[in-house]
């Protein structure tokens, strides 16, 4: 179903003993600290939500995405979450879609968003921790639709964490404008559960062309495309993804689990 629509702290919503809720697990590291609360506040008042504090490896390291996987596993047991919705954005999707194919029985559904997926080159080439302030805006504006997103506080939130990470560590990656995605090795076919595709319709790293391509291949998705969004639809036009997000947990993927997770 193709549709076109206009335009934190990490921690853990406690369910009460009686309560039967959700679970979501958002992969959006190492962008979780950038998710407004307009798209946080609405979903902890719904499901119990987890932001997991480890982030995927760069595309394309085979290994240390085994590792991830493993390391999710062990926060879902620790957590004792059972068939939690997993939410992938960009790099995130790449560990969702690899702890589902390796533990398809574990999880109710998918929502991936701008799928990083694919053969990557770096998208903020020359960048390093000590890039200045307008260089790190100027590459970022990629990422986006609507450039007024990136006010001095935001961009500044990515600067630092450059400071903290190589470029390799943030992910800051890219498909070559797409034309170079290659799910061949990729069994996504074989994922049974419910997927939702969310992506911005004017994404420039992964553009919608990718989205058709993995509608096409796994049996139970849908599509959605967010008009006047780019790479990050969780940020730009959260409370669209909400809303879709929502309607597909609520209609399209029904599931009841009680949650007996405790905060972070």
């Amino acid at each position: 179903m193709h549709l076109n629509l206009p335009a934190t702290p990490r921690h853990t919503h406690r369910a009460s003993e009686t309560e039967t809720r959700t679970d979501l697990v958002i992969l959006s590291e190492p962008f979780s600290s950038l998710l407004p609360a307009s798209l946080l506040k609405p979903l902890f008042a719904k499901y119990t939500v987890h932001l997991p504090p480890f982030q995927p490896p760069p595309a394309g390291e085979d290994e240390p995405m085994q590792e991830s996987v493993f390391q999710l596993q062990k926060f879902l047991e620790t957590k004792q979450i059972t068939k939690p919705v997993l939410v992938g954005c960009s790099l995130g999707t790449k560990l969702a879609i690899n702890y589902a194919l390796k533990h398809p029985v574990d999880v109710a559904s998918l929502v991936l968003s701008a799928s990083a997926y694919s053969q990557e080159k770096t998208i903020l080439p020359g960048l390093t921790k000590v890039s200045t302030y307008q260089q790190v805006r100027e590459s970022l504006s990629q990422f986006f639709y609507n450039e007024k997103i990136l006010k001095r506080t935001f961009v500044e939130k990515i600067h630092r964490s450059l400071q903290k990470h190589t470029e390799e560590r943030m992910g800051l990656t890219h498909h070559r404008n797409g034309k170079s995605a290659d799910f061949k090795n990729m069994p996504v076919k074989n994922l049974a559960m419910p997927v939702l595709l969310l992506w911005g319709l004017q994404d420039k790293i992964t553009p919608p062309h990718i989205a058709h391509r993995l509608y096409e291949q796994m049996p139970k998705s849908r599509i959605c495309l967010i008009n006047e969004c780019g790479h990050f639809p969780m940020v730009e036009q959260p409370v669209a993804f909400v809303a879709h997000l929502i309607e597909f947990i609520e209609h399209y993927a029904p599931l009841r689990y009680k949650s007996t997770a405790s905060g972070l």
